[in-house]
């Protein structure tokens, strides 16, 4: 995700919709670090305003894990 970051916060800007299915133990928490560190670098945002934008992904359904 981290190589792939430019791409991957142009597509959830442009609307894009991002799942996660697999380990909640501990595949899941890495992938939404991974993910607020895209938004963080990729968006100019501290860490505080990437983390309220990936909440915000998740109230719009837009981010949506299947964890197990």
């Amino acid at each position: 995700m981290i190589e792939q970051a430019k791409d991957i916060f142009a597509w959830l800007e442009e609307g894009a919709h991002f799942y996660v299915c697999g380990d909640v133990s501990r595949m899941a928490h890495d992938v939404n670090d991974a993910l607020i560190t895209v938004v963080e670098t990729q968006g100019g945002k501290s860490r505080e305003e990437a983390e309220a934008y990936v909440e915000a992904l998740k109230k719009a359904k837009r981010y949506q894990r299947d964890v197990y």
